[in-house]
């Protein structure tokens, strides 16, 4: 195999050198992003029993759904504010997963430009033998043919050489992504995230909003309740001082007849005082009448005695 790579030419070499340094650099990527992946899993593992992440990462995800929470927890997209906090802080992370996706199409890209230019070689070589038949000398024609088939064949090499280096590295990487497994273990931290933040870190505000609800509830019904007395009370206390203004102008019309009895019977009383002092004069005057009538009677008794 290192000889035919010797025998390469300089292109078919840099393809080859391509694929190689695309094949080891997925490879590498792979390692760097899975050991990303499993420290902030194993971060997320340790953090959630106890409340807090080394992360800022994890950090800013929960920061980032409480906020939500607070405003509303029952329509929360949990999984968006992962992956844009994912995508945020993992760029350059993200953009090694798409080379690593790609890398294998690109190995076989590779693979096939070096057999077309492979073919492309083999093709010239034996058109410009076939134009140079009809000049040469039965020694000449009999060396440049061999020399024109061993350029073709040459060219053939590179054609399945270069196919060989990209499909075998195409066929290698699969098995080691499959093995390796990145995407699994970012899917896995994410839905792990994802459920600790619905079934735990929800529930917290979700039972936070029932219980304000239910605040809000009865200090409804309270207030409802307060007005309702209250206008109860206001109608009562509006009928009761209606009534007692009834009963005041009653007693004031009742007080009124009273002193116009009052004045009527003092009116009587006086008139029967007067009466009264008139008959004491009457009898005054008739006890001195009479006493008089006494006297003259005496007297006319004793003029007759002494007749």
């Amino acid at each position: 195999m290192l000889q035919l790579f010797n025998q390469l030419n300089v292109a078919a070499k840099c393809i080859i050198l391509v694929i190689t340094v695309i094949f080891f650099t997925a490879i590498v990527l792979s390692f760097i992003i899975k050991r990303k992946y499993g420290e902030m899993h194993e971060d997320f593992i340790k953090g959630k029993k106890r409340g807090v992440f080394r992360s800022d990462v994890l950090n800013r995800i929960m920061s980032s759904y409480r906020d939500a929470a607070e405003k509303k927890a029952e329509e929360i997209n949990t999984q968006a504010i992962i992956e844009k906090e994912f995508l945020y802080a993992f760029k350059g992370i993200s953009m090694g997963e798409r080379f690593i996706r790609q890398a294998i199409s690109l190995m076989i890209i590779l693979g096939l430009l070096g057999t077309f230019y492979g073919l492309t070689l083999s093709i010239r070589d034996l058109v410009s033998l076939l134009g140079n038949n009809g000049t040469l000398t039965a020694t000449s024609g009999i060396e440049s043919l061999i020399g024109g088939l061993v350029g073709s064949i040459e060219g053939m090499g590179v054609a399945f050489i270069t196919s060989l280096f990209g499909i075998v590295g195409a066929i290698l990487l699969t098995i080691f992504k499959i093995i390796v497994n990145v995407d699994n273990l970012r899917n896995s931290t994410m839905l792990e995230i994802e459920e600790y933040l619905d079934n735990t870190i929800a529930l917290e505000y979700i039972n936070y909003a029932e219980k304000n609800t239910l605040d809000v509830t009865v200090n409804k019904l309270f207030n409802g309740l307060s007005e309702q007395i209250e206008v109860n009370y206001k109608n009562v206390l509006d009928k009761s001082l209606s009534g007692l203004i009834e009963v005041l102008k009653m007693m004031e019309e009742n007080q009124q007849d009273f002193n116009n009895s009052l004045m009527y019977f003092k009116k009587t009383i006086d008139q029967f005082s007067d009466n009264t002092r008139d008959f004491t004069e009457f009898n005054y005057h008739l006890r001195n009448n009479v006493d008089r009538m006494n006297v003259a009677l005496s007297d006319f008794a004793e003029k007759i005695k002494n007749n």
